[in-house]
Formats: C-alpha cells, sequence, structure tokens
C-alpha cells in the first residue's frame, strides 16, 4: 500500500493564504489551507481551495485584531457545495473564525467550526 505523504505534513505546518483584502474576490490555490485576512473587511468572497484532496481543511480567520463590520461570502470554482448551503460569515469578531473539512466522495465542504 503506497501513502502520499506531503512536505506540510513531514513539516507539520499548513499552507496559508495572508491577505489584506477588503472587499472584491479572494482566490485561494489547492496549497491553501489557512485564510488569514489582516484587513477590515467589508464585503468579500472567499473562493475556497479547487478539487481539494478527501478530508482537506480550510480556514478563513480574521487575524486583523478588529472585528469585520461587513459580510464575507465563501463560494466555489469548481462545483463543490456547502453544508450548510451558502455559508456567510457576518461581522467575523477578532481573532475568530471559520473552518470547513472537504470530502471527495460527495464534493461537499462541512462545516466544523
Amino acid at each position: 500500500q503506497k501513502q502520499q505523504v506531503t512536505i506540510n505534513q513531514i513539516r507539520n505546518t499548513t499552507g496559508y493564504l495572508l491577505s489584506a483584502t477588503t472587499s472584491g474576490t479572494i482566490t485561494t490555490t489547492s496549497a491553501t489551507d489557512n485564510l488569514l485576512l489582516t484587513g477590515a473587511v467589508t464585503t468579500a468572497t472567499v473562493n475556497v481551495p479547487p478539487s481539494p484532496p478527501d478530508g482537506s481543511l480550510f480556514s478563513i480567520n480574521n487575524s486583523s485584531g478588529s472585528a469585520f463590520t461587513g459580510t464575507i461570502t465563501v463560494a466555489s470554482t469548481d462545483s463543490s457545495t456547502f453544508v450548510p448551503a451558502t455559508p456567510t460569515l457576518v461581522n467575523l469578531a477578532a481573532s475568530s473564525g471559520a473552518e470547513w473539512q472537504y470530502t471527495a466522495a460527495s464534493k461537499i465542504w462541512y462545516r466544523v467550526r
């Protein structure tokens, strides 16, 4: 039996994207596990990583130090769906976030935090 192991697993690290974007669309890559938002988001759309491997985790985190006063809509670019459907984060408090886990068999991102 063969098991694929990534360098991040060996190093016990995760991929991240640091973004100061305050509005518009933020597109992640397959290497992004954590989105760290450092700007005061007003209205934004975050596209989750496309075609991730089974069991992948993805989180959005308010790393700005103050509460956001807007809405973050979470979307996909590869026809995957979400449970609960059409996730939005409203007025995300400082140092808080949300996390989803992907199931490849059903192409669904389940919110876990």
